[in-house]
């Protein structure tokens, strides 16, 4: 193959141009497979520089240091948000649900605003406004804590990469006014009129059976569509979980049903069933064959799902959670109601997600179980220390009744 030459008739290397204007360029692959080109006005230090032109390093010399900084994986200084985002997401050792939850942030709300900028050149206080815009724009403060989430890593590699000197993120939610928002458990009157309420309505009723189950065994929601039917042991009273199902986009850009394992190591794990549980999932499955509407959905190989639609498609986490969305308006709508009839204030069901729901049964547990060690296992929690601060709310009523048990068994005066 003719080798190119430049205007000196020297011979250009792979991936060395030269311009009409007389500039040298070298195109090249970073780590990310992305295009980039260097320009100088020289190919080697004894060229001289154009007069007029700033003097620069010889493209060579620039080439010379592209060539060990991808040797070494190192990523320029000048690197945008963007490519250190999509370097960083790369190299983490995440489950794939979460990289692609992260994947699907910051494209929403990183990449085409401040994305293209050098991470060099984002400070905290352009951090905290980008922050404060997304939640002043409407988003809530959860969207928030989702983009640090998937942002942060970023910069502490950044950081440890001698990129840059400091994490702009750093303690800035804390000014992102009213962030830490705290997920509080139902208690148990809350509960037990959110359960009646859903059994009897005409149009969630349908959504009865699994958000008992969900009450019932503390499961993420991850893990409840993702459970089968093989994986209930009806005889001895116990389900196993070992799968949990995503539905989100895929490696092709395309959204579908996944299957991992569950969240921590001990997340795959036994449940003993509540005679309850157990009989709505022999109710579920009655219904099922009575109607021939098993799940027909087949996910990586894995199918015989409990959970199905009319169609026999299985349930994803999101129809979940906005069944639980309606079904809370549906019930404060009826409080309202009621509440105006009988010229009292009414007293509202607050938001639930799912995981207000697995929250719930982890506090129902704490207030009437004394072995933390077993509610951890059954919660399939790494620590004991995340069962007790993050999932066991105690409220007032019951602080109240456990006092009285006391009363007379404290010397205070």
């Amino acid at each position: 193959m003719k080798k190119r030459k430049d205007n000196k008739g020297r011979l250009l290397h792979d991936g060395e141009s030269q311009r009409a204007d007389g500039r040298y360029a070298y195109t090249y692959k970073n780590q990310l497979g992305q295009r980039k080109t260097v320009y100088s006005w020289r190919l080697t230090t004894s060229d001289r520089t154009p007069a007029g032109q700033k003097q620069k390093p010889a493209l060579r010399e620039l080439e010379l240091q592209i060539q060990k900084d991808l040797t070494e994986d190192i990523i320029s200084d000048k690197a945008t948000l963007n490519e250190c985002f999509d370097r960083n997401i790369a190299l983490r050792k995440i489950r794939d649900t979460t990289r692609s939850t992260y994947k699907i942030t910051y494209d929403r709300y990183v990449r085409h605003t401040i994305g293209h900028k050098p991470i060099t050149e984002l400070s905290y206080s352009t951090m905290l406004a980008f922050f404060s815009n997304l939640v002043n724009q409407g988003y809530g403060h959860s969207t928030a804590a989702l983009v640090h989430c998937a942002l942060n890593p970023v910069f502490k590699m950044a950081v440890r990469d001698n990129i840059i000197r400091n994490n702009p993120l750093s303690g800035i939610m804390s000014e992102v006014g009213g962030y830490k928002r705290e997920r509080k458990a139902l208690t148990a009157e809350q509960q037990e009129k959110f359960i009646n309420f859903v059994a009897h309505h005409s149009i969630y009723k349908k959504w009865s059976p699994i958000i008992s189950c969900l009450f019932g065994t503390g499961c993420r929601i991850g893990e409840m569509v993702a459970l089968r039917w093989q994986d209930v042991d009806f005889a001895n009273g116990f389900i196993t979980i070992s799968l949990s199902m995503n539905y989100g986009k895929g490696s092709d850009g395309k959204y579908a049903f996944h299957i991992s394992t569950p969240k921590t190591e001990k997340g795959i794990r036994t449940i003993p069933l509540f005679d309850d549980v157990r009989q709505i999932l022999l109710a579920e499955r009655q219904r099922q064959l009575d109607n021939n509407c098993s799940c027909r959905t087949i996910v990586d190989g894995y199918g015989g799902f409990i959970w199905a639609n009319t169609w026999g498609n299985a349930y994803s986490a999101q129809i979940v959670y906005k069944a639980l969305v309606g079904i809370v308006e549906a019930y404060n709508d009826k409080e309202r109601e009621t509440a105006a009839q009988e010229h009292r204030f009414p007293v509202l069901m607050p938001p639930i997600s799912p995981h207000i729901l697995r929250h719930s049964f982890c506090t129902r547990l704490c207030e009437n179980v004394s072995d933390v060690k077993l509610i951890s296992q059954v919660m399939g929690h790494n620590d004991i220390k995340t069962t007790l601060k993050t999932y066991y709310d105690v409220n007032q009523q019951h602080a109240q009744d456990e006092f009285k048990k006391l009363e007379g068994k404290i010397k205070i005066c």
